[in-house]
């Protein structure tokens, strides 16, 4: 799952940054494609998270084979699980000077190599979209409005923070309520076990949104809103896949 996970998430990273490459050169017929490539990389990442989701919903509720206890109202889970549960993910973030980096920690393999993704490229992603809709005199407004799907041109990203560090504070969330869960599990308290996993649904299923946010919006700009003008592409066209990772992406 971190190597999944890793790969689609530099692909969509890399196919924004290409797209923003492609475009001053006026290679509308690339730029169209890359960011249409950039929202098919975005749906793997949803699909990842939401089938975590799913399948805790499972656990939780829809097979009965599994039997959990009923939460009384006001429970919360004890703050020493919570504490042992940041405790052990801080162990497993590496050693400090990588910790300390202001960007997403990305395994990339069971040996422990991290490489470190900065944040401001994740949120690169909205800025581009916002920039993109500003070109065709889009307003902030339209952007920001409630979703409506009644609504064909909505926007679906949350225009006014950033995806980087959504993202981030999710990831931290999720992990940590596996770890709760799973020293929970250990101590043989099942209330406990049961929020921390409900917990785990609940942050799978925001970042599964997230992703599905920014697929929704790079096919609203490239596909399906007709208010931005792409050429046709061609039957013979070749996507130059060689030259997305170039540039340091």
């Amino acid at each position: 799952m971190n190597s999944t996970f890793n790969q689609d998430l530099r692909a969509l990273v890399s196919l924004v940054e290409f797209f923003n490459r492609s475009r001053p050169s006026g290679d509308d017929v690339t730029a169209c494609c890359a960011l249409m490539r950039a929202a098919s990389s975005a749906q793997l990442l949803s699909n990842l998270f939401k089938d975590i989701w799913g399948d805790v919903d499972k656990v939780l509720w829809r097979d009965k084979r599994f039997s959990w206890p009923s939460i009384p109202t006001g429970y919360q889970i004890p703050q020493h699980f919570v504490t042992a549960g940041a405790d052990a993910v801080k162990r497993v973030n590496g050693p400090d000077d990588i910790a300390g980096r202001d960007g997403l920690m990305l395994w990339k393999s069971a040996t422990r190599e991290i490489e470190v993704m900065e944040k401001d490229r994740i949120d690169a992603i909205r800025k581009t979209l916002i920039k993109m809709a500003e070109g065709i005199g889009v307003t902030r407004e339209e952007m920001d409005k409630a979703k409506d799907e009644n609504d064909h041109f909505e926007w679906c990203i949350d225009y006014n923070s950033s995806l980087g560090d959504r993202l981030e504070r999710y990831l931290d969330q999720l992990l940590l309520s596996v770890e709760v869960h799973r020293i929970a599990t250990h101590k043989n308290d099942q209330l406990a076990a049961y929020q921390a996993l409900k917990d785990v649904g609940a942050h799978a299923r925001s970042i599964s949104e997230l992703f599905g946010d920014i697929k929704a919006d790079a096919h609203k700009v490239s596909i399906f809103d007709e208010r931005f003008a792409w050429p046709d592409i061609p039957d013979d066209y070749r996507f130059p896949e060689h030259l997305v990772m170039s540039g340091g992406c």
